[in-house]
């Protein structure tokens, strides 16, 4: 059983899983409002995240290399020193989101909505 908490400590989902990569594609496949999950530092290398809803999520640390998140909402997500290294992300919606300190290296964000987000620090070569 792997438990969700909010950035508060506060109870939010419980997943029936191995671990933690399992129950967070669990939540997504399943549509999950993730707004307000505390998700840092999970590891999602390589893996299927198209149209996940991560709006509001807190994902500091994050691991999303090689990742497809192709219309993936992360609207007002936190997403401070995440890594995006190689991943495919047309089409996503970043809009209000935390970038800071993030690794964005070798990713592709065609067609994504950057209004209002924070890139201070992030590495964009």
């Amino acid at each position: 059983m792997v438990e969700f908490k909010t950035v508060k400590g506060e109870s939010l989902y419980s997943v029936e899983a191995d671990d933690r990569k399992s129950a967070i594609l669990q939540l997504v496949k399943d549509q999950v409002d993730l707004n307000g999950a505390d998700l840092r530092c999970s590891v999602l290398r390589n893996t299927d995240l198209r149209g996940a809803n991560f709006k509001g999520a807190y994902l500091l640390g994050a691991d999303f290399s090689g990742a497809d998140l192709e219309g993936a909402n992360f609207s007002g997500a936190c997403l401070n020193s995440a890594y995006f290294d190689c991943a495919i992300a047309n089409e996503v919606n970043c809009k209000g989101t935390d970038f800071s300190g993030a690794y964005l290296k070798g990713a592709n964000f065609g067609g994504a909505n950057f209004h209002g987000a924070d890139l201070n620090n992030a590495d964009l070569r």
